[in-house]
């Protein structure tokens, strides 16, 4: 009877930590599992390359490397060597200037038009595989924040002012709405004559083909690895919006893949942004004075080791019942054998 009450009760302890390992929320889950889709970098020349050109496809190879990019180098002057393809994607060009380098959208997306194309120029080509706001949105979203809303500004101050001051008190608000999550929405701004974010600032107007050409400020939350959920301009930017966009970042992820039910929309592509996802920075830590622990203050600490995150009352119930069916079982087991 012991060693089967025993199997019994490791038995739903395993269960309930699967449970609880796989009910994370939508945005900690797309960090922890999905990949970014690379983008598709594509080089012609002919001939061959001069020195810096070259260091701009060594730069380029780095890139490939953690993911952010598939890289396909084609000498035009040998055209039985290069893939069929690429001859077809070269014909396509309107731009015959070579060396040239094409960045296109991820396969997955709904984008036809090249994002970017140029010459291969080592600095260029570095602006358009991150920037400064790119580079802090990764850093935000590595240090756990749940998502981060990027507000593009349209260069009307008025109206920028107006979408910043709704937007992060449409956040705090739904915050506050639930206090039992440790959330945190940080916003950041991109102001509309930002040179260094003018490929960022294209590729945000890209997640929805409505929002292009629309001159309002546009809010496009950020989660996971970069991915952009969905583009609310000044006219769709209103409580009920902000709320269901954050509402489908926190709610239970159980699936195994991007091709989600409660994700799968036209609007979701993810950024070109080149740095080591895997790379957590580590937080220095501080020395504080010792202070006797209360009540909340374990609650506090036992929700921030499972990243503000509890499992859900639903499934607290189901494994409560299933420990009670597997007890009941062992019982009615040993009473049948005596």
């Amino acid at each position: 009877m012991l060693k089967i009450l025993t199997c019994a009760l490791f038995a739903s302890f395993f269960a309930s930590a699967s449970l609880l390992a796989e009910e994370l929320p939508l945005c900690r889950y797309a960090f922890k599992y999905w990949k970014p889709a690379p983008y598709r970098a594509d080089i012609f020349y002919k001939g061959f390359l001069t020195k810096d050109e070259k260091a701009v496809v060594k730069y380029l190879r780095s890139c490939e490397k953690h993911g952010v990019i598939t890289l396909s180098v084609s000498n035009l002057s040998q055209p039985r060597q290069c893939e069929r393809k690429s001859l077809w994607l070269w014909q396509k060009q309107k731009s015959k200037i070579l060396p040239l380098l094409l960045i296109r959208y991820p396969k997955e997306s709904e984008q036809t038009a090249n994002a970017w194309s140029g010459s291969l120029n080592l600095e260029s080509t570095m602006r358009i595989m991150n920037s400064p706001k790119r580079a802090k949105s990764a850093r935000l979203l590595i240090g756990g924040a749940d998502a981060v809303w990027i507000l593009l500004e349209s260069g009307y101050k008025a109206k920028d002012e107006n979408a910043a001051v709704f937007l992060k008190s449409a956040l705090h608000e739904f915050k506050e709405s639930n206090p039992h999550l440790k959330l945190s929405f940080p916003v950041l701004r991109i102001r509309a004559n930002e040179n260094e974010e003018r490929f960022f600032a294209k590729l945000l107007r890209r997640v929805k083909k409505e929002t292009v050409r629309i001159e309002n400020p546009i809010a496009i939350p950020l989660f996971g690895r970069g991915r952009a959920l969905c583009s609310l301009s000044e006219k769709l930017m209103d409580q009920n919006s902000v709320k269901e966009a954050c509402a489908l970042l926190i709610k239970p992820c159980l699936g195994n893949g991007k091709e989600q039910p409660n994700i799968k929309k036209p609007g979701s592509l993810d950024m070109l942004i080149e740095t080591d996802w895997r790379n957590k920075p580590e937080k220095a830590k501080k020395k504080s004075p010792r202070k006797k622990e209360s009540k909340d203050d374990g609650k506090k600490a036992r929700k921030a080791s499972s990243g503000g995150y509890f499992m859900p009352f639903q499934t607290q119930i189901m494994v409560f019942i299933a420990l009670v069916f597997i007890v009941l079982v062992g019982v009615a087991i040993s009473k049948a054998r005596k």
